[in-house]
């Protein structure tokens, strides 16, 4: 009897074997992907929530400092000359995307205001300059944003939008370094000299720290006029548009534009309509009488934006808004908490007839009036 011929025992697996075992590792990525993307989102929002959070603490911080929350829109005159003749028309441009913004009057009485609220030992002039020549860098004149140690003269008048006044009310005066012909900046407080608390760190090392910790790398100068906003860590180049109440008194809509053609403007799906625009009835007088017209991003409220009266979500203090993850913030207007559709189309829009997409850019968008995205 012949022994059994015992057959080589197999080294490995077979073709076929590795296809399979490569196509159950693929159906258990394909699973996992979306779970792991959903909780990297919801981890992302989570950490922009709670810097909306922040923020809004520093505000009430704020106010409890210096009697009232910042504005958002303001112009600062480093001369302290409020004047009609130091105002020129072209510093309006950007605050106007049509004939119906708020007047020149209603907004220097507002930016007067609110600094001799906060600084109340400060002057400022509405006939003429408060500082004359010869200049100096102490107590020369207001060094608003920070450059007197390279400018020896006041800058011209600015316009800080609600998207700056956020930085610069929370921030203090800016101070900034070079690193490639980019300006990196930081926040430095508000000098202690009540008389001038809007020297540089430079001359005036003596200081009220920042009422928030911005992080310099966030910190972007997108219009280039010297003054940062605070950028969205969900959005590419986005910041967060900041609106104040002004007391309970209303919302200003216009308070956070961008100008046209610029990247920060967002225009229809079709294209034919730059940028989408609301009318709102406000409780400022509007050049011209009628609505405001703002182009996108608005204030929310609780009702149609032509509605009487426009009734707004945080009505006695402001709105923070993040542009979400996709970096569009739409149009605004109503938000309907309850509703089937908590973004409805408002008729007074200009986007096309049924253009419901435009709302859905805001349903990523985070707050500091509602606890989760507006979806």
């Amino acid at each position: 009897m012949y022994p059994q011929t015992r057959r080589p025992r197999r080294g490995g697996f077979t073709l076929i074997e590795l296809l399979v075992v490569i196509t159950v590792i693929g159906l258990l990525v394909a699973l996992l992907l979306p779970a792991i993307g959903g909780a990297v989102r919801s981890a992302r929002n989570s950490a922009v929530t709670a810097e909306i959070n922040q923020l809004a603490q520093a505000l009430a911080d704020f106010k409890s400092k210096f009697g009232d929350y910042p504005p958002s829109r303001i112009i600062l005159c480093e001369n302290g000359d409020y004047s009609p003749t130091n105002l020129p028309p072209a510093l309006y441009t950007y605050a106007t995307p049509g004939s119906k913004d708020v007047n020149t009057g209603v907004l220097v009485q507002r930016s007067i205001a609110a600094l001799r609220k906060f600084f109340p030992r400060i002057t400022l002039s509405t006939t003429g300059p408060v500082f004359a020549p010869p200049y100096a860098p102490v107590n020369g004149w207001y060094d608003f944003n920070g450059n007197a140690a390279t400018v020896p003269t006041p800058d011209p008048p600015k316009l800080l939008m609600g998207d700056e006044c956020l930085a610069f009310f929370l921030g203090g005066i800016p101070s900034y370094t070079s690193s490639g012909g980019v300006p990196i900046y930081s926040a430095t407080g508000f000098g202690r000299d009540p008389v001038n608390p809007f020297q540089s760190s430079t001359w005036a090392p003596n200081r009220l720290p920042p009422m928030y910790e911005f992080k310099s790398d966030r910190l972007k100068d997108i219009d280039k006029d010297g003054f940062p906003c605070y950028l969205d860590s969900l959005a590419t180049d986005r910041p967060f548009a900041y609106f104040s109440s002004y007391g309970g008194s209303g919302y200003d809509p216009n308070d956070v534009n961008y100008d046209t053609g610029s990247p920060m403007e967002e225009s229809d799906d079709s294209g034919t309509t730059s940028p989408i625009t609301l009318a709102f009835k406000v409780n400022f007088p509007v050049s011209g009488g009628g609505f405001a017209v703002s182009p996108s991003p608005n204030p929310y409220t609780n009702t149609l934006t032509k509605g009487s009266p426009v009734t707004y979500q945080q009505p006695q203090s402001f709105q923070i808004i993040s542009a979400g993850g996709d970096g569009l913030y739409g149009v605004g207007g109503q938000f309907a908490t309850k509703a089937g559709d908590p973004l409805p189309l408002d008729s007074s829009s200009t986007v096309p007839s049924g253009d419901a997409t435009i709302r859905r850019r805001e349903r990523d968008n985070l707050t500091n009036f509602h606890v989760n995205t507006l979806e």
